[in-house]
């Protein structure tokens, strides 16, 4: 009897045992958070991420649990697997909040003790002072930069991507630097990010999804809301986009988005993308230092309408007047007569012949505008976005 007992225990943990190793099988998931760190929509943006990662020959995973797992157990059920292309496999106790970054197979060789110190330090860094989601952005971020060779451009900063990234070249080198150190310095100044991304071919089938999904997927936004605005710009088709997020939506109501749009779209349609960019910075700030007061932008002032209207309105009259009176003092040329006898035939008016006359006809078309403004929406990775924008 107490064979059978001890055989069936032993059964069990047996299948126990295989089924968290098949769970943690790689290729399926790339997140296994355990520890519940992670809202659905990070991990839906996380694991495209890691995913796309994979089809360049890099695997990684991330793993949480509460404390009571060995991280030996957890790295032996990758090294088999991954032996040969290679994984990084970052690890989290949610107790303590220690973390720890592993290279298996040939990982190793990219990935030096060095560097693996380097992008751990920055990842705690972030886990301690924002929050593990952004922990796992800059492992992601900061492994593809060394994976493809640029282990000089290791994010440290709050933002993973320059403020302008410009992929046509509409800017040359010295517009570029000047412009990218403009966003940057609002971005430290209000700690919201605010950026432009400038595309040769429209990604997606909407420069909204376009602008949204580039926010997501590639970790714009600071702070743990990943609080920001992004300016995506098309070149083919003729397109851009504003999208908002966290306390970028927030700052960029919609009379915000409405007033960077008719400032913005016409240096677009002239091809003037430095100015543009000038005055999207400048817009912005003015924006987020309203905002930064606690107040939200309402528009030009009802003030300054009320003598807009005034002017528009008064103006036309006192000049029509004073036209009208020089006509009728010009035209006043008759006589006065007392009696109307000689304006009368003696035959009277007589009808010979009448007909109606068609003069002309009026036709009114009004265009029919295109959508441009998305208002508040949910991307395909579940975040919330505000924005809107056009064609140019």
């Amino acid at each position: 009897m107490k064979n059978r007992i001890f055989i069936a225990i032993l059964i069990i943990s047996m299948a126990f045992i295989f089924a968290a190793t098949e769970a943690l099988a790689v290729g399926t998931d790339y997140i296994y958070d355990n520890a519940n760190l992670l809202s659905s929509s990070n991990v839906n943006i996380l694991k495209t991420r890691c995913r796309w990662l994979e089809t360049s020959g890099l695997t990684l995973i991330i793993y949480t649990h509460g404390g009571n797992e060995d991280k030996g157990n957890i790295l032996k059920a990758y090294e088999n697997e991954c032996a040969e292309n290679g994984a990084l496999i970052f690890c989290t106790n949610a107790a303590t909040k220690e973390i720890s970054l592993d290279t298996i197979g040939n990982a190793e060789s990219f990935f030096t003790s060095e560097i693996i110190s380097r992008i751990q330090s920055i990842a705690s860094d972030k886990y301690l002072n924002i929050g593990f989601d952004e922990a796992c952005q800059s492992i992601i971020e900061n492994s593809e930069c060394v994976y493809r060779g640029y282990t000089d451009i290791i994010s440290e900063d709050g933002a993973y991507n320059n403020a302008v990234i410009d992929t046509v070249g509409y800017l040359d080198e010295d517009e570029l630097s000047a412009i990218n150190k403009r966003f940057s310095d609002i971005r430290s100044k209000y700690g919201i990010d605010v950026a432009v991304f400038i595309d040769s071919e429209l990604w997606g089938d909407s420069a909204q999804e376009a602008a949204d999904d580039l926010f997501d997927y590639y970790f714009y936004g600071l702070g743990e809301d990943d609080d920001g605005i992004l300016l995506y710009i098309s070149k083919e088709p003729r397109l851009y986009w504003f999208t908002t997020h966290a306390e970028g939506e927030k700052a960029f109501n919609e009379r915000a988005i409405g007033y960077l749009k008719e400032s913005v779209e016409p240096y677009l349609r002239n091809d003037d993308y430095s100015g543009a960019l000038e005055k999207y910075a400048d817009i912005a700030d003015e924006i987020l230092s309203l905002h930064s007061l606690g107040k939200t932008y309402k528009g030009k002032s009802a003030k300054n309408k009320k003598i807009g209207i005034a002017i528009v309105l008064v103006l036309p009259f006192i000049f029509a007047f004073i036209m009208l009176s020089r006509k009728l003092k010009m035209m006043n040329t008759a006589n006065r007569e007392l009696y109307a006898e000689r304006y009368f035939t003696q035959d009277g008016m007589k009808v010979t012949n009448s007909r109606d006359v068609f003069l002309f006809s009026r036709i009114e078309k009004t265009r029919r505008e295109e959508k441009s403004s998305g208002g508040s929406h949910t991307s395909s990775s579940g975040e919330s976005h505000g924005g809107g924008g056009g064609s140019y």
